[in-house]
């Protein structure tokens, strides 16, 4: 773990797995997943500002569009974990205006790089891949009407919930997997969330396979789904509420 203040900024860096056990600040791991994560707390306005300046003119307009200034950060964060990402594989923050969106509304870049946003409560995060689909979500553990959500799991499932001392980890530690799944595949709510099966280490959907990895976040639950097994690094990111003088080192 090391600490660095850049452009206005703190993150923490935690490895997690590295490639043939060495690893070189010189080295772009194009085969490795990322992924970034940070928690929302509200910034000052011209730290606000400065970081949507960065923001392609559609995705400054959307930020802006929000109510409540927890979405609208939500949103920054979420695209600012992006930029770090693709910084991996090369690209700069211009190829954002380059995101398409599927007919049924999922983004995507071209150039063989796929991406997923998830955030719930505080909890932004992000993961990036080159050469595989990846879903994400997560989801804060606390107490909801659990039987409202019965529809959509299998028998087994339920029964399961039910039987746990903890019944509110053990649901949203199966409710992730299966967003993360409907995710990875981009179709979203057309896939029954019922009828995606879960074994121990992945999920089978309309008689494909996924690959899940459970993410240890503190008190959310965070699932990634995976269409092929590759090494990940996740790094947790601490942005600023206020501007760093710029006298300060990096």
């Amino acid at each position: 773990m090391y600490h660095k203040r850049i452009l206005g900024y703190q993150f923490l860096l935690y490895k997690q797995s590295k490639i043939n056990g060495r690893e070189s600040k010189n080295t772009i791991y194009c085969e490795m997943i990322y992924i970034y994560y940070s928690m929302v707390r509200r910034l000052e306005e011209a730290v606000l500002q400065e970081y949507i300046n960065q923001m392609p003119f559609d995705t400054q307009n959307k930020i802006m569009c929000f109510h409540r200034w927890q979405d609208a950060h939500a949103c920054l964060i979420g695209r600012l974990l992006l930029i770090e990402g693709l910084k991996n594989y090369g690209f700069d923050s211009e190829i954002l205006q380059k995101i398409k969106y599927t007919p049924y509304g999922r983004p995507y870049l071209k150039k063989n790089i796929d991406f997923n946003i998830a955030h719930s409560e505080d909890m932004v995060i992000c993961g990036i891949s080159n050469k595989t689909k990846i879903g994400i979500d997560t989801e804060l553990v606390r107490p909801i009407e659990i039987k409202d959500f019965k529809s959509q799991l299998r028998s087994e499932e339920w029964s399961g919930i039910m039987g746990k001392e903890n019944i509110y980890k053990e649901f949203y530690s199966l409710w992730t997997k299966k967003e993360a799944v409907i995710k990875a595949d981009g179709r979203g709510l057309f896939i029954p969330l019922n009828k995606i099966i879960l074994k121990d280490g992945y999920a089978e959907a309309e008689g494909k396979k996924w690959n899940l990895i459970n993410l240890n976040l503190n008190e959310y639950e965070a699932c990634l789904a995976t269409d092929a097994e590759k090494e990940y690094v996740i790094k947790e990111k601490k942005f600023s509420q206020q501007l760093f003088p710029s006298s300060l080192p990096y």
